[in-house]
C-alpha cells in the first residue's frame, strides 16, 4: 500500500522525484521552502483508504488460514526518501485504517466464518552496508540543487534628462527607466538518504507508536565488489545485529527480507557463488531465526534500469559520459549563482571513483534473475543454486 501512485502524483504535478521543496505551483499551494511530501502522501492515502476493505475481503477469500500482511511503502529511507518521523505518521495512518476495516468486517461476518487477521509490515529499508566510502559520503550528504530567482527588467517609463539651470533648463528623453520583476521565487530540490538503518528504525518506531508495526521489512543487497568496505561474512554479521535490533521492537518478533539479491557487477555464475550461496546458507542458520521470510529479486531477467547506465568509465574523467558530467558541473558553476549544486560537493578523485563505480555496472549489468526470461523458462545459474537450496542440496 501507499507506494504505487507516489511517482504518478509527482509527475502529474510536474515535480521531480527528489524534490522536497517546490515552487508555488499545482494544486498543493506550497510555498517556497515548505515541505510538501505530507500533502502528497495524504492524497495517496485518501485515494486508497476506501479500497482497503475490499482488498482485505479479497485476500481473505483467497486464503482463509493466513494472516493478511500489508506492507506500507517501499524503501522510505531512500526511494523517495522520507524522514523517519514523516514515514511513521504515514505508516500509522494506514495501519489504523487497515485495522479499523478488518474489525468492521469481522463484526459483520457470519458466526461460522473464521476471523480475519491483519498484520502491518514496514516498507523494506535499503541496507547500505559495504558500499565504498566515497559513495557513502555522497549518500550521507544527500542531494541539494538550488535554483535562484529569475528576474527580468521591464521598461516602465521614458527617462527624462535636463541640461541648464532651472530657469532655462532643457528637458529631453534620454533613455528608459526599468523595474526589476521577479518571475520566479527560486526553489531548492532536496533529497536525503538515511544510511544509518538502526537509527532510522528507532526514530520510526517512536513516531509510529508502540504496537503499530507487526513485522519489520528490510532489503538486503550485499555489495562486495570494487572498493567494498568489507566482504560477505561481515555483511552477514551486520545483518544479524540489525535483525536483532529490529525484531525486539515489533509485535510478532519477525523480520522479513522482502528483497534480497545481487547488487554487484557480476556474471550469473559469480553472483551465484559469491552472493546467493553464502547468503542463503546463512539464512538457514539459527542465528537468523527471526527472519521468517525472504524473497529473491528478481524472477525473470535482470533489473532493466542498469541498461541505461554508461559503461566502461574506468579512467579519470575518461569517456564521453564523464566529459558530459564535467560539462554539466561546469555549466552549473557558470550560471552566476542561478543554479548551484550545494550537495554533494566532492573532490575530483572522489568524482572519478564514482564514475568508475557507475561504469562497472554499465559495462556488466548485475545478474539477478532466476530464469533467463519469462518466455524461455530456462533456469540461470542463480536459478539452479536457488533450486538446490530449496530441495536441501545447497
Amino acid at each position: 500500500m501507499g507506494t504505487d501512485k507516489y511517482e504518478e502524483l509527482l509527475r502529474s504535478e510536474g515535480i521531480f522525484n527528489v524534490a522536497r521543496y517546490i515552487l508555488r505551483i499545482g494544486r498543493f499551494g506550497v510555498q517556497r521552502g515548505q515541505e510538501y511530501k505530507r500533502d502528497v502522501l495524504q492524497q495517496i492515502y485518501d485515494a486508497e483508504k476506501d479500497l482497503i476493505p475490499t482488498l482485505i475481503q479479497n485476500a481473505f477469500n483467497a486464503n482463509r488460514t493466513r494472516a493478511i500482511v500489508f506492507e506500507v511503502g517501499n524503501e522510505p529511507n531512500m526511494h523517495p526518501a522520507m524522514s523517519p518521523e514523516l514515514y511513521g505518521w504515514y505508516l500509522k495512518m494506514y495501519a489504523d485504517r487497515i485495522r479499523q476495516a478488518a474489525s468492521q468486517i469481522n463484526n459483520a461476518r457470519p458466526k461460522d466464518t473464521p476471523e480475519i487477521r491483519v498484520k502491518i509490515m514496514s516498507g523494506g529499508l535499503w541496507i547500505f552496508d559495504g558500499m565504498p566510502s566515497y559513495m557513502m559520503e555522497a549518500f550521507n550528504r544527500g542531494v541539494r540543487i538550488s535554483f535562484g530567482a529569475i528576474t527580468m527588467d521591464l521598461p516602465i517609463r521614458i527617462k527624462i534628462c535636463k541640461i541648464g539651470r532651472s530657469w532655462w533648463a532643457i528637458r529631453f528623453p534620454c533613455g528608459i527607466d526599468y523595474q526589476k520583476v521577479e518571475l520566479t521565487e527560486g526553489m531548492d530540490i532536496k533529497s536525503n538518504f538515511y544510511t544509518d538503518i538502526l537509527s532510522y528504525w528507532q526514530r520510526l518506531v517512536a513516531a509510529a507508536g508502540g504496537g503499530t508495526i507487526d513485522i519489520a521489512g528490510l532489503h538486503f543487497y550485499p555489495y562486495i565488489s570494487r572498493d567494498a568496505r568489507f566482504g560477505m561474512q561481515e555483511h552477514l554479521s551486520n545483518l544479524r545485529g540489525l535483525v536483532a535490533g529490529l525484531s525486539g521492537t515489533v509485535s510478532t518478533g519477525e523480520v522479513w527480507l522482502t528483497e534480497i539479491g545481487n547488487f554487484n557487477p557480476y556474471s550469473d555464475k559469480e553472483a551465484a557463488e559469491k552472493v546467493m550461496s553464502p547468503l542463503l546458507t546463512s539464512l538457514r542458520d539459527s542465528s537468523f531465526s527471526s527472519v521468517t521470510r525472504w524473497y529473491w529479486f528478481i524472477s525473470y531477467g535482470n533489473d532493466k534500469k542498469f541498461r541505461y547506465l554508461p559503461g566502461g568509465i574506468s579512467e579519470l574523467m575518461g569517456g564521453v559520459w564523464a566529459s558530459l558530467f564535467e560539462i554539466f558541473i561546469f555549466f552549473l558553476d557558470q550560471t552566476g549563482g542561478l543554479v548551484t549544486v550545494v550537495e554533494p560537493r566532492l573532490d575530483d578523485a572522489k568524482v572519478a571513483n564514482i564514475l568508475a563505480f557507475i561504469g562497472d555496472f554499465g559495462a556488466k549489468n548485475p545478474a539477478q534473475g532466476l530464469y533467463e526470461s519469462e518466455a524461455s523458462q530456462t533456469l540461470t545459474e542463480l536459478g539452479v543454486a536457488y533450486h538446490k537450496f530449496a530441495i536441501g542440496q545447497l
